[in-house]
């Protein structure tokens, strides 16, 4: 009997930093991305510099405190090796950190294929305020774990929460899920899912 394994979702990120369109009134000119290989959640950050200090203060905040899994830090050798604090920083918390080499781009692709796709729509939501782009992110970010996606054939958000995200136009239109929703109904199936789930 061959043993299988399941895969962890969030337990393996690969990261990037990316130049963003023009610089932010915050000063910010750059963004970290990660992006989570199993199920493609993504996650960004505009930075005004690339530090040790604000790669380690964006995995915190954003990978380890939100999804407490990581267990493996993947990145391009020629970017990204922040130094000895980052890797140091990453032990603490049982975190083994991978370099890809540049002469295989394949083994970052999710993250190329990501930062495209972040690229295209923080451009798309900018007409003249152009100093605006890093509060446009946070918008381009929702869309892209609200968007069925070919590798997986499903949206990010479900994978993450196992159930659809209510999106703001339920919620002024009135759709049939706002229009039934009962407070004891959504906590008994809230607890019968948990139940399931033990």
């Amino acid at each position: 009997m061959a043993l299988v394994l399941i895969p962890i979702p969030f337990a393996m990120w690969a990261v990037d930093i990316m130049r963003i369109l023009p610089t932010s009134m915050k000063q910010e000119k750059y963004y970290i991305i990660a992006i989570d290989y199993m199920i493609k959640w993504v996650e960004a950050k505009p930075l005004s510099a690339i530090t040790e200090e604000a790669a380690k203060k964006y995995f915190l905040e954003q990978i380890i405190l939100r999804f407490e899994i990581l267990k493996v830090c993947v990145s391009e050798t020629s970017r990204n090796s922040w130094g000895n604090k980052f890797r140091k920083f990453l032990h603490h918390f049982g975190v083994q950190q991978k370099f890809i080499s540049v002469a295989h781009p394949q083994g970052n692709e999710a993250v190329k294929e990501a930062n495209k796709i972040i690229f295209q729509g923080i451009k798309e939501r900018l007409s003249e305020a152009k100093e605006r782009c890093a509060d446009k992110l946070p918008w381009v970010l929702w869309a892209y774990q609200m968007a069925l996606k070919s590798s997986t054939g499903e949206i990010p958000f479900r994978l993450a929460y196992g159930t659809y995200a209510l999106i703001s136009v339920e919620v002024c239109l009135e759709s049939y899920r706002t229009k039934v929703f009962k407070v004891k109904a959504n906590d008994f199936g809230m607890r019968a899912n948990i139940d399931l789930l033990e």
